[in-house]
Formats: C-alpha cells, sequence, structure tokens
C-alpha cells in the first residue's frame, strides 16, 4: 500500500513538472507572435537608465546611474554633461576723462579787471547768482519814479552784460546765454519805464533822460561788439564756439535795437512837448537835442577817466605795497643776520666779565689767606 501511495505522489510530481514546461512554452511563442508584447519583454530585460536634465551654467559632476537587472548583465549608462561655457564679459570702455581747466577771464584779454568786478557774482554760481536776481527785483520794484527805475533797469542789464563777456572769457557759453537772458529781462523794465514817463511837466528834463538811456544803450551795444572780436582775437574757439558767440551777440543787438527804437520814439513826443511848450521850431529843438547829447557824452568819458584814474591809482598802491613787503622779505635774512651778531658779541662780552670777575675774586682769596 505504501509502494501504491509512493508511485502516485510521483506520478503527481511527474504531471506537475510537465505542465509547467508546456506553460512555458506557450508563452514564449507568444511573445514571438505579438511584437507588442516582445517590446514589453525587452523593456523589462533591459536596465532603466534616467535622464538627469543638468542646467549649462552649473559646475557639478556628470550624472551616472546604474540600474541591476536580475536576468541581464549588469549595464552602466553615463550621461554627459556639456561643459559650462564661461563668458568672458567684455571689457568696459574705457571713461572718457573730461579735464576742467579753469580760466582766468583777465588773464585772456577779452575783459579788464574792472569789468570782472562790475560782473560780481555769475551764472557759473547758480545758487548766490539767483539770489542776487531775486534782491534786485524787489530792489526795483520799490524804486520810486519811472526816471529812476528806468536806471536801475539800464545798470542791471550793463553788470548782466558784463557776465556776459567774463562767461565767454572763460568759455563758459551756457552761462553765458543765462546771463543773456536777464539782459533782456532787465532792457525790458527799462522799455516799459520809458513808455511811461510822462514829459509835460518838464519835457528838458526829460529829453536829457532819454539822451541819458540812449547813450548808455549805445555803449553796451559796442561793449558787445568789442567783446565778440577780442573773443575772437584771443581765444582759441572752435567753429561752434564761434557760432555760440555770434548768436549771442545778435540777440544782444536785437534786444538792445528793440530797446533804442522805444527811446528814440519817446524822444521825439518829448521834442513835440518842448515845441509847444517854448515856441521853439523843430531845427531849434533838434539842435537843442544834439548839445545835450554832447553833454552827456561828455560827462560819461569824464566819469570813465575818473574810474581809470582811481583804477590805476589803486593798481600802483598795490604795486607799491607789494614791492615793500618784497623789500621787508629781502631784509629780514640781513636784519636777522646782524641780531644774531649782535647776540653773539653780548655773549662774548659776558663770558670776558665772568672771567674778569673770576680773576679778581681769585686774587682776593689769595690776598687774604697769604695775610
Amino acid at each position: 500500500m505504501k509502494k501504491i501511495a509512493s508511485l502516485f505522489v510521483a506520478l503527481l510530481m511527474l504531471l506537475s513538472v510537465v505542465s509547467l514546461a508546456f506553460a512555458q512554452d506557450a508563452d514564449t511563442s507568444q511573445v514571438a507572435a505579438d511584437p507588442a508584447l516582445a517590446d514589453d519583454s525587452a523593456a523589462t530585460d533591459t536596465p532603466v537608465v534616467t535622464e538627469i536634465s543638468t542646467d549649462a551654467a552649473t559646475t557639478e559632476a556628470p550624472a551616472v546611474t546604474e540600474v541591476d537587472s536580475p536576468e541581464a548583465v549588469e549595464t552602466v549608462t553615463v550621461v554627459q554633461q556639456p561643459e559650462a561655457e564661461t563668458e568672458t564679459p567684455a571689457e568696459a570702455p574705457a571713461e572718457e576723462t573730461v579735464e576742467i581747466v579753469e580760466v582766468d577771464a583777465v588773464e585772456t584779454g577779452v575783459v579788464t579787471a574792472e569789468e570782472v568786478e562790475d560782473a560780481g557774482i555769475t551764472p557759473d554760481q547758480p545758487v548766490l547768482w539767483g539770489i542776487e536776481r531775486a534782491i534786485e527785483r524787489v530792489s526795483l520794484a520799490l524804486t520810486l519814479g519811472k526816471s529812476a527805475k528806468a536806471q536801475k533797469g539800464l545798470a542791471n542789464a550793463r553788470e548782466r552784460l558784463m557776465e556776459v563777456k567774463t562767461m565767454i572769457a572763460e568759455k563758459k557759453f551756457d552761462d553765458a546765454e543765462k546771463a543773456r537772458k536777464e539782459h533782456g529781462k532787465a532792457l525790458g523794465h527799462v522799455k516799459q519805464a520809458v513808455e511811461e514817463m510822462d514829459g509835460d511837466d518838464a519835457p528838458e528834463e526829460q529829453l536829457k533822460e532819454q539822451t541819458e538811456i540812449e547813450n548808455e544803450l549805445d555803449e553796451q551795444e559796442l561793449e558787445m561788439e568789442d567783446a565778440k572780436d577780442k573773443a575772437e582775437e584771443k581765444l582759441q574757439l572752435t567753429a561752434e564756439q564761434q557760432a555760440k558767440i555770434a548768436a549771442l551777440v545778435n540777440q544782444l543787438r536785437n534786444e538792445v535795437g528793440d530797446a533804442k527804437v522805444k527811446v528814440e520814439l519817446k524822444k521825439n513826443k518829448v521834442k513835440i512837448a518842448i515845441q509847444a511848450k517854448t515856441g521853439k521850431s523843430s531845427e531849434e529843438v533838434t539842435e537843442m537835442g544834439k548839445e545835450i547829447k554832447a553833454q552827456v557824452k561828455a560827462e560819461v568819458r569824464e566819469g570813465k577817466e575818473t574810474r581809470e584814474r582811481k583804477s590805476s591809482e589803486n593798481e600802483e598802491d598795490d604795486d607799491s605795497a607789494e614791492d615793500e613787503q618784497e623789500q621787508e622779505d629781502a631784509q629780514e635774512p640781513v636784519i636777522k643776520e646782524e641780531r644774531e651778531d649782535e647776540q653773539e658779541d653780548d655773549d662774548k662780552e659776558d663770558d670776558e666779565n665772568v672771567d674778569v670777575g673770576g680773576a679778581v675774586s681769585i686774587t682776593a682769596r689769595t690776598e687774604e689767606e697769604s695775610d
């Protein structure tokens, strides 16, 4: 009975082995017949390689992924990382350094020291210059009388003109343009004051005042032309700089010319008032105007000569003071040496006196001891 049972168990084991063999053969044939299954099988048997996306700008070591398959030979796939490109920064262009050279306006010969002094604060000092303009406007507003307002406006215009000349001498053309605009504003105040003058009460006096204003405008016109000529002669100018100066002078000339027209119209009205008041003819009044003009020019010329004489005297005084200082500086070492010699002589005399005194005292002691 035991033998039969053993045979039965052995038979069952044999049948199990045979059925497993047939099942494996059937799976293999099905995979061969179906390509999709073959691909799946291949995918199962092939090691999996994971690609690692790396940033080209990083400098990490190349990534390596190893996948083990129980039924395949170990496969190592190396994903090579592209070498990071190092951008060499382009060299920045060297900055152009513009050397600003301060120019002494007087040394250029375009303006005199007196004109620079008359200019005072110039537009290249914007804060102080702006404050000065504000003070001028207040002063003009507080000035009483149309004639006084016209004279003050002319004085302000002359100062602006000196600023224009100084800035041209220093080749600061933008600042010269600022002064030119303020010069035009000052002349605007002059024109307004001239138009509002009433010459009915004292026409002769009004004629002289109008003539003085006209003469000052003539002087300023000459100053502009003189500045242009000296700048072209004394300064080394480019074509662009010459054009800027020409434009400045033309603008100034137009503004002064417009003011002169206003004054001339007013003078004609005043002359008519003189004729009506005095009964003089037109020729007589015209002759009166010429005499007044000559008188005004003489007064202006005398004033210029006085200022020049004072300026020359001041320069001479300055030169004398400098000469005296130089002489004192030159004599100082001599005086010092003489004092040192005197001190040495005094020291020698003191030493001699000490020696003599010592000898006398020694002699006296010796005599006392001998006694």
